[in-house]
């Protein structure tokens, strides 16, 4: 079954064109809605099925939000998840925030306007955004990074994780270690990091870590002391937009 995504491929759109165009919403030009609409033609994805959904109170779609699909475990997430779905007769909808907030407003705001049935989030939003944005579904779930405390997440022991590379480093006598993380904003990020600093905080240490953030890097320089006391310099490196 085609999904918004293919229809916004074959009409050369984005996916929010797209969606704006099939749900009758924003200022988009008669060039793009002619595209879109005979795009969805083409592929059997068509209006009125949504609308038989809608009038039912509730779709058979399960949404999957995703920063990019850039990174390969990104990528298997939502196919694992799509063809599990579909087997059971669901259709899972993928939608693409880039780590920009508004962008996941949108995507959020377009999972309620079909009545999806589930939601599958890697979210970019702080715990407060979360409760308010994601409030009224059901069926909730964030995966790698956790939202709150009370929110269905799937994730591994990132703490764990950042203490057993630190330990790798300690045995192998490594005396300068780079470390390249997302933003520390994320939970995954920051338990990681924080495993890393516990276990490397009993041997003095170079640490360099670079932070990236859309189109901005941040780099410290970090001496890890017997005594857990942190002493850093940060230095802000544009990256190419």
């Amino acid at each position: 079954m085609a999904t918004i995504i293919d229809v916004a491929r074959m009409a050369g759109v984005s996916q929010g064109t797209a969606s704006n165009v099939l749900n009758g919403k924003g200022n988009v030009s008669s060039e793009k809605i002619k595209a879109v609409e005979e795009a969805a033609k083409k592929l059997g994805y068509t209006i009125n099925e949504r609308a038989k959904m809608l009038r039912k109170g509730s779709g058979n779609i399960i949404c999957v939000i995703v920063p990019s699909m850039e990174r390969r475990h990104y990528r298997d997430f939502y196919y694992c998840l799509k063809s599990y779905a579909e087997k059971r007769g669901y259709t899972a909808e993928l939608l693409i925030t880039n780590d920009n907030r508004q962008t996941e407003y949108s995507m959020i705001q377009w999972a309620k306007s079909v009545m999806a049935m589930g939601v599958a989030s890697i979210t970019c939003l702080g715990e407060k955004e979360v409760k308010e944005a994601y409030a009224g579904f059901e069926k909730l779930c964030f995966v790698e990074r956790k939202a709150t405390d009370d929110l269905d997440y799937i994730g591994f022991d990132y703490e764990s994780a950042g203490g057993q590379i630190a330990e790798t480093v300690i045995s192998a006598r490594y005396h300068n270690v780079l470390v390249v993380t997302d933003s520390l904003k994320f939970s995954n990020e920051n338990e990681f990091c924080r495993g890393l600093y516990k276990m490397l905080a009993q041997e003095k240490i170079k640490f360099f870590h670079i932070v990236s953030e859309p189109h901005f890097c941040l780099f410290f320089q970090i001496t890890l002391s017997p005594v857990p006391a942190l002493t850093a310099r940060s230095h802000g490196l544009k990256t190419a937009a």
